[in-house]
């Protein structure tokens, strides 16, 4: 943090030259730059101003990786058990949220913890397969028996169908917090009132 960008290439040279000449360590030029904080990304972080001053945020990348992540650990075609999906899923998100929870994520952990639990009504939507059993299933988690009929009947593809009004009435977030599945949001809150 400098006055200029002048000032800021000396500093880059300094430190560059200290480490690779003192403590002879290679510095990578790639991710080396003089630049505003605001247009660089530090191990996953970003960072913004407001009124308040710099801020941290978890950087775009890293939500990209976090999502591609969770998508490979929530493929319908895994042929597991929804628990194992649950399990596998908050292994990775409560190490992931543990380690970012210093960055303001708030508002973008929200959209994720929806994501996620689209992602799961997708896989089960898939196990029950057939007309009868999705009707069933609906009926017995407390969809409106109407609006299951017209869902289970549906040929509209897994990712539509895991969306309906049906489904999310048969499968709210109580459900998947029974099932286990641990909030995103939840856990950052957590996270961010400890002292």
């Amino acid at each position: 943090y400098v006055r200029s960008r002048r000032a800021g290439e000396r500093v880059m040279e300094s430190v560059s030259r200290y480490l690779s000449e003192v403590l002879r360590l290679r510095v990578n030029q790639v991710k080396s730059a003089v630049d505003r904080a605001w247009k660089r990304t530090l191990l996953g972080f970003s960072f913004y101003t407001s009124a308040s001053g710099i801020r941290i945020r978890v950087a775009q990348e890293a939500y990209k990786r976090c999502r591609e992540k969770l998508r490979q650990l929530t493929r319908r075609n895994s042929g597991k058990a929804i628990g194992e999906h649950v399990r596998l899923v908050n292994e990775y998100l409560m190490g992931w949220v543990g380690y970012f929870a210093l960055a303001d994520a708030g508002g973008p952990l929200e959209e994720l913890d929806k994501w996620l639990r689209h992602r799961l009504r997708q896989i089960l939507w898939k196990q029950w397969k057939r007309f009868h059993t999705r009707y069933r299933n609906l009926v017995a988690l407390g969809a409106d028996p109407d609006n299951a009929r017209l869902t289970a009947g549906q040929r509209r593809r897994h990712w539509f169908a895991s969306g309906t009004s049906a489904m999310n009435q048969a499968l709210p977030v109580a459900f998947w917090t029974a099932q286990g599945l641990t909030s995103a949001t939840i856990r950052y809150q957590l996270l961010r009132l400890r002292p």
